[in-house]
């Protein structure tokens, strides 16, 4: 004859055994989800040696090209992230960051109201830019971002912070 105790703690082993596995109960982030003070944030993830636009990022684009809209003093901040050589590493990421904005802009978003940092890093990551929206003003971005390789706003205005001489 089996105790209360007992049974509670066979039923408790029957149902862990049946949990799920922790790759079943991994969550995947949402195409877009909002930073702490409740802006658009979204990753887009790119291919090796690719700047070709991902079909995934069309929902992310479209939310942030909204909020954008919604939002007339906000900027784009479009921070592009790749491993190599600096020069090579640098070009992927622009054009990478590039083309998020070439589509944003197709979107409606004006050019004046992107930002673009690239950032090259020393150790191997999967390539990818991380959008996110901001209504701080284009001067607090430059220094949030004064680490970053390269920087580029507007119609094609290239600014090199001068910290950028890592390697």
């Amino acid at each position: 004859m089996m105790t209360r105790t007992a049974s509670l703690v066979m039923s408790l082993l029957a149902s862990t055994a049946m949990a799920a596995t922790p790759e079943q109960t991994k969550t995947e982030k949402p195409a877009v989800y909002e930073t702490l003070t409740g802006e658009p944030h979204a990753d887009i993830q790119f291919t090796l040696d690719s700047s070709r636009m991902p079909v995934t990022a069309n929902a992310s684009l479209a939310s942030i090209a909204e909020w954008i809209r919604k939002n007339p003093t906000g900027l784009v901040v479009l921070d592009s992230h790749a491993s190599g050589q600096p020069k090579p590493a640098t070009e992927l990421a622009l054009r990478q960051a590039e083309t998020v904005r070439d589509d944003l802009i197709a979107r409606g978003v004006k050019p004046e109201r992107i930002v673009i940092a690239a950032f090259v890093e020393d150790t191997k990551i999967e390539p990818r830019v991380s959008v996110w929206t901001t209504q701080i003003g284009r001067d607090k971005v430059f220094a949030l971002r004064s680490n970053a390789t390269a920087i580029l706003w507007g119609p094609g205005t290239l600014h090199l912070p001068t910290q950028t001489a890592r390697r």
